[in-house]
Formats: structure tokens, C-alpha cells, sequence
């Protein structure tokens, strides 16, 4: 995907030695940027110039972002040449007589008008590009490009593919997820935690390993949409039996329980039942929009490897992004009941997870199997890593906890994989009756 950005770095890199075409009054003003990315990649520029109702946006911020992402370019005699090995470009005409010439694989496919003026950071002169006129650049690269009045975003080939995959695969109709996620945790004791616990004869762990495996199958069921998983956590060199739980959700009912330390539905906790709301169930019902929020979620995608039909994206978590789908999924969703299991309130529950994607940092990988409208997910891989303390706790709670604990840090690797046979999705037969659960019936696919 790096390769694929190259292409965008001909619409945007032009430095301030360049002519500018004429400008008549009334004259150019200063406005806020709007927001830009590339490829997910946030783009920070301090301003842009309106002029007749068009919008200018500095050249030199543009180049310095994408050059942070390992983007390889060069200023040469007056023009920005890039190489893109493999493109087909598709000629677009010069955009003016007068300006800068962008120069890709050798061959000129714009000239960019545009103006000179005073950069309100670093007080210099750097050039301005009409951002009409670097989309018709983007867009002959085979970038597509969008504009909502606030945020600018393209997207390459490379990303667009990936978005195709994301959405085949939550619109399939059938498929399998297998994950096994490892955690190991770190807590530092305050010195008094030490003391009492010697006093005391006690013992705490302060390093402690998990296994959590999960197996979930996706079909429909009377016509609905229905998930089924079972959560199975395992805590390593420990005399504590594996904690299984159950998860169904068909429509917009969800339903949970606790499973016997065998993982038999033999003498297991009772369902709790909650509603999915309206906003979560869009999501869920509309891939498109999940595929665009997955990848909102995400900075930095780009390519690191293609064998046949196969190809392994990689990425970073943007926690940002994260962070405002956790509040609404928190207050859409029976997250806020967890708080109340957990012995915090809502707000507590979320004032702490917050706080933790702040300290979060991910490596995701995401391959890909198949092309074009067959393209669909096979595994992905992530490597994470954050850390609490008590302070995330709020005032009340983090004070007492102060006194013992230091700080606990997490690092997890998860591993997950896609199948996409044709199995039925089989309901629990002791669910809650309700009018749109048909419990005990099998359904297949739904195709």
C-alpha cells in the first residue's frame, strides 16, 4: 500500500519556489484546514486559502505527513517526480500552462496552478494547491476521493480492496471465527501492599498468563441474523478449572450465561437477555457502514505482502476513533450492566476504558483470500499492549486503590480465523421465549 501511496504524493508535494498563476480580487483568505487522510493516514496542515469560493490547501505539510509514512519521492528541476512501478495512468491533460508539473514513471500527467502565501506556523511562503485540481490528480492515479465540507479523504486501490474484503465478509451469509488470545499481566505493589501481605502471611500473584479461546458461527436463523460463541477462559499454572460462557444473538436480542467448568450446559447459570439498540443493529445489518467504521478505526494500512490471491495488509490502532465507538457501543449496548457485576457504576466502567485506550497501542494484520468480489478475510493477527492505573479509576476508588497498587500493564497477542462453510447455525433450545426467537429450530445459510 506504500507503493499504491506514491501515486498520491504527485497530487500534493510542491514547494515554494514555483509560479503561481494570476489571482484577481477579492483577495485570498486564511480558513482552517479541513481534516485530511490518506489511506487512513492523518494528513496535519495549519490552514487553507478560500479564494471565489475554492478551497487551497499548503503543499509542503502534505509531503512532510506522507514522507512520515515511509513515503519515497523527490523534488527534481521544478517538478515532483514519484515512481509507481506497474501503474496505469490515465491521462488527464495539463491543468494549467503555468504551475508545477507532477511527473510520475516518467511521464508528466498535471500541472498544478495554484498561489504563494504566508504559512501561519512557520511565518515563510509555501505554495497552495486548488484541491479541485489535486483530486483530478488522485483520482487519475485510481485513488477515490471524498469531501463532505470537513473532511478530505482518499483512498488507494490497496484500500479500497481491503474495504471490498471487510464488507464481503460481514455480508456473508455464513462463516466460522476461531480466535485464541494470550495475555499476560503485570501488576507493581506499592511498598504498604508488600508489608500487609507479609504481615499477613499472604501471597499475590503479580504476573499472571490467560488463554482465551472463542468459537463463533455467523448463518441466520427464521430469517434473522444469528451469532453464537462460546468464550472459554483458561488461567495458566493455576488450580482454578477454565470459566466458559455462551453468547446468542439472533435480531436484536442478545442473550448470555456462565457454562459449567466442564463447558456443558449441565447445572450452568441462567440466560440474561438484552435488547441490541437501533444504531448497533445498523451496524450490524448494513456491511458497508461496519467496513467503514472498522477501517476509521485504523492508521497507517498498507500492503506488507501478496502471494496468488492472498494478500496481508498491516495497520495501527487510531484509540481516537476507538475510543467514540466504545462510548456509543457502552451506551447502546448491555455493557452497562457489566459495570454494575464489576461493582463500578456506567460511568466509572467507561471513565476506565477510556483511560486505558488512551495507553493502548496495537499492530493488527489482516490477510485477505480471493479477488475482487470473492475477496473476503482469513486471519488476522494483533499485537497489543496498555496499561492501568488507579487513577483510571475515578477520584474515590483510585484513592484507595493508590495505596496498594502501582500500576498493571497487559500485552496480548490474539489470533484469529475465518471459514466460510455452509453450516447451521443451531439456537440453545432453553432460551427465553420471546416473539422473534424461534428457539430449538435449525436454519441454514438462509441462501
Amino acid at each position: 500500500m506504500k507503493k499504491s501511496l506514491l501515486g498520491l504524493m504527485g497530487t500534493f508535494c510542491v514547494m515554494g519556489m514555483c509560479s503561481t498563476s494570476a489571482m484577481a480580487s477579492p483577495m485570498p483568505q486564511m480558513s482552517p484546514a479541513p481534516y485530511a487522510l490518506a489511506d487512513g493516514y492523518p494528513i496535519h496542515m495549519p490552514g487553507s486559502v478560500t479564494l471565489h469560493g475554492e478551497t487551497y490547501l499548503p503543499l509542503w505539510y502534505l509531503i512532510h505527513d506522507l514522507q512520515r509514512a515511509g513515503i519515497s519521492s523527490h523534488w527534481e528541476a521544478g517538478s515532483w517526480v514519484i515512481h509507481l512501478p506497474g501503474l496505469q495512468l490515465q491521462p488527464i491533460g495539463k491543468l494549467a500552462v503555468a504551475g508545477v508539473p507532477v511527473v510520475v514513471n516518467g511521464t508528466t500527467i498535471a500541472i498544478l496552478p495554484g498561489m504563494n502565501r504566508v504559512d501561519p506556523f512557520s511565518h515563510k511562503t509555501t505554495f497552495f494547491v486548488n484541491m479541485t485540481d489535486m483530486d483530478r490528480v488522485v483520482q487519475a492515479l485510481g485513488w477515490q476521493v471524498s469531501f463532505n465540507g470537513s473532511q478530505w479523504q482518499a483512498d488507494s486501490p490497496s484500500l479500497q480492496s481491503l474495504k471490498i474484503a471487510l464488507t464481503d465478509t460481514s455480508s456473508s451469509p455464513f462463516y466460522q471465527a476461531n480466535a485464541i488470545e494470550h495475555l499476560h499481566m503485570q501488576t507493581q505493589l506499592t511498598q504498604t501492599a508488600i508489608n500487609d501481605l507479609k504481615s499477613a502471611q499472604q501471597s499475590m500473584p503479580t504476573s499472571e498468563n490467560l488463554t482465551i479461546q472463542t468459537k463463533m458461527e455467523v448463518g441466520k436463523v427464521a430469517g434473522q441474523r444469528a451469532e453464537l460463541a462460546e468464550v472459554t477462559t483458561q488461567m495458566q499454572d493455576s488450580t482454578i478449572p477454565p470459566q466458559s460462557s455462551e453468547v446468542y444473538i439472533q435480531g436484536n436480542h442478545l442473550y448470555e450465561r456462565m457454562l459449567n467448568s466442564s463447558g456443558s450446559t449441565q447445572g450452568q447459570g441462567q440466560w440474561m437477555e438484552s435488547t441490541i439498540s437501533e444504531k448497533l443493529l445498523k451496524l450490524e445489518e448494513n456491511p458497508e457502514l461496519g467496513a467503514d467504521l472498522s477501517l476509521s478505526m485504523l492508521r497507517n494500512i498498507h500492503i506488507t505482502a501478496t502471494s496468488g490471491d492472498t494478500t496481508t495488509y498491516a495497520a495501527q490502532l487510531d484509540t481516537s476513533s476507538l475510543e467514540r465507538y466504545m462510548s456509543l457501543l457502552f451506551s447502546e449496548s448491555g455493557l452497562s450492566g457489566l459495570a454494575g457485576q464489576e461493582n463500578l457504576s456506567s460511568s466509572q466502567m467507561l471513565y476506565l476504558l477510556n483511560h486505558i485506550l488512551q495507553t493502548t497501542k496495537m499492530q493488527l494484520h489482516l490477510t485477505v483470500s480471493g479477488q475482487g468480489d470473492n475477496a473476503k478475510l482469513s486471519k488476522e493477527t494483533a499485537q497489543m499492549s496498555f496499561s492501568i492505573t488507579p487513577n483510571m479509576f475515578g477520584k474515590s476508588l483510585g484513592q484507595q486503590m493508590t495505596a496498594y497498587i502501582k500500576q498493571i500493564e497487559a500485552n496480548i497477542d490474539l489470533q484469529l480465523t475465518y471459514t466460510y462453510n455452509n453450516t447451521p447455525v443451531t439456537p440453545p433450545s432453553d432460551l427465553p421465549q420471546n416473539e422473534s426467537s424461534t428457539t430449538g429450530a435449525t436454519y441454514g445459510s438462509g441462501q
